[in-house]
């Protein structure tokens, strides 16, 4: 079970790395926080200082073993992280926020096309490469 948690994180056994378990236990306790505020309407800015937060961790730690699952997991929280302060935006000065929804929707297909056209670029350009 641990290693289904924690063997994704650096584990400080790779020369000039630390140990980065403790991140699963961290993120553990976030869900936990976020989760709690949610159901008690505590705070609305701590659904965006949070993942803020978490976010920037993982940017200056980068505490995964693989260097795009840091980039993953800071796109996720940032997403997360804007997501909510739209939401407060929408709650506070319109008073509902019914076609929100489906604009977050369209967030994770910009990735998705993104990430496409990524590829497309390199296969491009590694053929492009081997031509010459």
């Amino acid at each position: 079970m641990a290693n289904i948690t924690q063997g994704c994180f650096k584990n400080g056994t790779e020369p000039g790395t630390g140990d980065y378990r403790w991140f699963a236990g961290f993120y553990l306790i976030l869900r936990m926080l976020l989760v709690f505020f949610i159901n008690q309407q505590y705070n609305p800015l701590m659904y965006v200082v949070a993942p803020t937060i978490a976010a920037l961790m993982v940017l200056a730690l980068r505490p995964y073993r693989v260097e795009w699952c840091n980039i993953i997991d800071a796109i996720f929280w940032m997403t997360f992280s804007v997501s909510t302060s739209w939401r407060l935006y929408w709650t506070a000065f319109n008073g509902a926020w019914q076609d929100m929804p489906y604009v977050l929707k369209l967030i994770p297909l910009v990735y998705i096309m993104w990430y496409i056209v990524y590829l497309m670029y390199n296969m491009c350009n590694a053929r492009y490469k081997s031509r010459q």
